[in-house]
């Protein structure tokens, strides 16, 4: 058995270190550390990203190794972590097989020394969740397979949203066996630059499968490498999930019109109106951190939209008073839990304390976004969560606050059936994030 040990930098970058029990203390070390840093509110890609930058000399494909096993660990961590006294070694070997169609020989070498005659590993990747908890049982030698509810937090297992009149177990079962799957990569093509999107990518080697509703949304199950993304000077495709292409979508603004973005990020709901509405009008975009919005700058040059979108370093709550919009799309800070499947290590890092507190400042952005809406004008809310005080509740909040707000039908994106002012977008319906959108309408004032 090998030892779980730290990482180590020095150790790292030893003259020995491609040797094959190297190789593998190395990825030990890489989910060791990673968990540690997770424990401590990292993300894990930053943590990978600090770990590549420390070590210049690995190459790609160790890179890729180390960045899938991480992101696998975190996954099924709830599944393959012994707590009292972790193995990581065996953890994450479990882990990947899990999620793999075939076993990296590093794996299968690991498996074969002695001490581990005991347990065959056997890719799993292909497998529905419950044959994978079979699968798991017999390589771990479980007395029963496990639970679904011990893949997330029991605080998620208990907060989420359940569509009447569903029965709670089966959705839940569902929406967790959703974030297990490895994510897609969505892209989202400019209206006018569509075909000059699809030639490019699939110049270089990309697969691009059309959305079979949504024209400008397309799929490929490849990540679009940093190098690649280069090639994008013309701004003719952006990487957006789905889900997130929905709330532009219901948002529906009009040239010539003036929104606000309440909290931008990194702009790619701010590029996604600015292409719906032809670079016709005004986007005020507002974000908290100022890093951010230096993005939505340089994509605002590139997309050929600058003058139309003002980025302000701002939080959303601190608005400037008299500066009424046509249209306010709050995309507020959430627990993210429809992200759980792009970002697995983010459901370690979430509390039920820290959805609370979420769940206040979305009530203080809401009131301050509903404040700067004119008369006729829409309001939408979108978080990309799945828990009921984030979403449903908000409503609830809001209109019984604002009576003067009231639900504005709309079609749903991905359905075309007509919603009553509210819509789900379920990890399944892409396979992408799962998001709440919720739009009213300001009353018009009576003369």
């Amino acid at each position: 058995m090998l030892p779980a040990r730290g990482y180590d930098p020095h150790r790292m970058n030893e003259h020995h270190s491609d040797s094959r029990p190297a190789q593998v203390q190395r990825l030990v070390s890489a989910v060791e550390e990673a968990d540690r840093a997770v424990a401590a509110g990292q993300p894990a890609d930053a943590f990978l990203a600090r770990l590549f930058r420390i070590n210049r000399n690995y190459g790609s494909k160790t890179r890729r190794l180390i960045s899938n096993t991480v992101f696998s660990y975190f996954r099924w961590r709830g599944w393959v972590l012994d707590g009292d006294a972790p193995d990581y070694a065996f953890s994450l070997a479990l882990a990947h097989a899990l999620d793999a169609d075939e076993l990296d020989p590093l794996i299968a070498y690991w498996s074969d020394q002695p001490g581990r005659s005991d347990c065959v590993m056997a890719p799993a990747g292909g497998l529905a969740l419950e044959e994978k908890a079979e699968r798991l049982a017999a390589m771990a030698r479980l007395d029963a397979p496990p639970s679904y509810e011990d893949l997330i937090p029991k605080w998620a297992v208990n907060l989420l949203a359940v569509p009447p009149p569903t029965e709670p177990d089966v959705f839940r079962r569902r929406v967790v066996a959703s974030f297990q799957e490895r994510p897609v990569v969505w892209l989202r093509f400019a209206r006018t630059k569509r075909e000059l999107g699809l030639r490019a990518l699939a110049d270089l080697g990309y697969d691009v499968a059309p959305h079979p509703i949504l024209s400008c949304a397309g799929l490929t199950r490849r990540a679009i490498s940093r190098e690649h993304a280069k090639h994008n000077q013309t701004a003719a495709f952006e990487i957006q999930d789905l889900a997130s292409q929905c709330v532009g979508l219901i948002a529906d603004p009009r040239a010539g019109e003036r929104w606000w973005d309440v909290c931008a990020g990194a702009g790619g709901k701010t590029l996604h109106l600015a292409d719906l509405m032809d670079g016709q009008g005004e986007i005020c975009a507002t974000e908290i951190r100022r890093h951010m919005l230096r993005e939505v700058e340089r994509r605002a040059r590139r997309a050929n939209v600058s003058e139309m979108i003002t980025a302000i370093s701002q939080d959303g709550r601190r608005h400037e008073a008299g500066h009424v919009y046509d249209g306010v799309l709050l995309d507020a800070p959430c627990s993210g839990m429809g992200t759980w499947s792009r970002s697995p290590d983010a459901r370690w890092r979430m509390s039920r304390e820290q959805v609370a507190d979420l769940t206040s400042l979305q009530r203080e952005l809401l009131a301050t976004a509903a404040d700067h809406v004119r008369p006729g004008g829409v309001l939408i809310y979108a978080v990309c969560t799945l828990t009921a005080s984030e979403t449903l509740e908000q409503v609830q909040t809001l209109e019984r606050i604002h009576p003067d707000f009231t639900p504005d039908a709309f079609e749903h994106p991905l359905t075309r059936e007509t919603v009553p002012g509210q819509a789900w977008i379920y990890p399944w319906d892409g396979p992408c994030g799962g998001m709440f959108v919720a739009r009213w309408r300001r009353k018009e004032v009576k003369q």
